[in-house]
């Protein structure tokens, strides 16, 4: 698959490099654009400091730490920014260029999806919104605030300028705070794909914005698809009043729980497709090493941990000692409370497991649901005929996606920001 190469001029890149390794280390390299010996051996020692891999490469993560550590944004598009050509090769090589530190580099597809995305960053004053709009350059946010003084920056002063700057655009991707209800109807009038930032993580590539998109057009298949049940089972060996203690339920509730129960049993026989137990270890287990492109769990939460009919718990630290930065682009459903919280006093699932690389995207629910529509969401999934998004996404939950960084649309949590 053809490449397309972006990349800021060496020169303007290293002397900020430079000089951000003059601030953080206290060093005294000569900022003149050159990466030399002495600008590599500063190099590895901030990755040491930083638990890095003293390879002396700028990569993405030895980058990030760096801008975050001098607090000073590398050179982007729009700021010295030129274009060496194009470069044949594949996504894989792709992925290696990045990590060599030709930062970013887009499949073309990437680029024309980037081209009809509108970025814009909104702080509420009082019942008045500052909007800033962005064209964003080749990747997603980078750290720190938008300047309304830069030239790649217009500042919006009512819902029509809004709507007329998304006549040409399929998405907007929005940080900040949540935009009033008059502009949420004219970006819904303009029908494109609303999305929200979590500021809670660090910057991301336009490439794992398409990638989380693309998680959500699976649609289910019996050999890269696994469903978890964690709720209380009719066909299990504990009886189901021993189940919901377990869980912490109350006992008041064992008539739903047992029609809910039967109503899934259902659904399995039905489609002919068993789902599989909960049990903590093979849900560790598949995070960890597991190749399939989706899951999906339904289970019950309470604070914060995830806790299984069989009396075992899934705790958030256990959940964030998986790191997996070579996980396959899937998207990981959660049929469980809460689990989709944003921007909290304490990381919620969602962004742990994002975090943890462990998926592309996450979908999951900001808050309590109503567990009686899960048969109905199941059967429809089970059919092949949806896609994951259309199934799964909507009222109760949204989509958490992105390695690294949280997105989600129009239903964020209200506990955000």
């Amino acid at each position: 698959m053809p490449l397309s190469t972006f990349g800021p001029d060496p020169a303007t890149y290293n002397r900020w490099l430079q000089r951000s390794l003059n601030t953080v280390l206290r060093a005294s390299l000569v900022v003149d654009g050159r990466r030399g010996p002495e600008t590599v051996k500063k190099i590895k020692e901030f990755q040491r400091k930083k638990g890095l891999d003293p390879n002396g490469e700028i990569g993405m993560m030895t980058e990030d730490a760096l801008a975050a550590a001098a607090g000073e944004v590398p050179p982007t598009f729009g700021q010295n920014f030129r274009f060496p050509g194009a470069v044949n090769g594949t996504a894989e090589q792709a992925l290696k260029l990045l990590e060599k530190g030709t930062k970013p580099v887009l499949l073309n597809d990437d680029a024309v999806a980037l081209d009809r995305t509108l970025f814009i960053d909104v702080r509420m004053n009082g019942a008045a919104p500052e909007v800033l709009a962005w064209r964003a350059p080749v990747a997603g946010w980078a750290p720190g605030p938008l300047e309304p003084t830069r030239t790649d920056v217009v500042r919006l002063n009512s819902s029509d300028q809004l709507e007329a700057l998304l006549q040409a655009k399929d998405t907007l991707v929005r940080r900040g705070d949540r935009l009033p209800s008059d502009w949420q109807h004219a970006v819904k009038r303009r029908g494109v794909s609303d999305v929200y930032i979590s500021e809670r993580s660090p910057k991301r590539t336009l490439k794992e914005h398409v990638a989380a998109a693309r998680a959500l057009e699976h649609r289910y298949d019996p050999e890269r698809t696994r469903i978890f049940n964690g709720l209380p089972r009719i066909d299990s060996e504990r009886s189901l009043v021993d189940q919901i203690v377990a869980l912490g339920l109350r006992l008041d509730q064992e008539p739903a729980f047992r029609q809910l129960a039967q109503q899934i049993h259902d659904v399995e026989t039905a489609a002919q497709r068993p789902l599989d137990v909960a049990e903590k270890s093979a849900i560790l287990e598949e995070l960890q090493n597991g190749s399939n492109d989706t899951i999906v769990l339904v289970a019950h939460s309470q604070d914060g941990n995830i806790r299984l009919p069989g009396g075992e718990w899934i705790t958030p630290k256990e959940l964030a000692e998986i790191q997996r930065p070579g996980a396959p682009p899937r998207a990981f459903v959660l049929f469980s409370c809460d689990t989709g919280t944003v921007n909290g006093a304490t990381a919620g699932v969602g962004e742990i497991l994002l975090a943890s690389r462990v998926a592309a995207n996450v979908i999951a629910p900001p808050g309590p649901i109503d567990a009686r529509p899960i048969p109905t969401l199941l059967s429809r999934f089970l059919t092949g005929e949806e896609t994951l998004g259309d199934v799964f996404t909507g009222a109760w939950s949204y989509s958490i996606s992105l390695r690294l960084e949280g997105v989600l649309p129009a239903q964020a949590s209200e506990r955000g920001r």
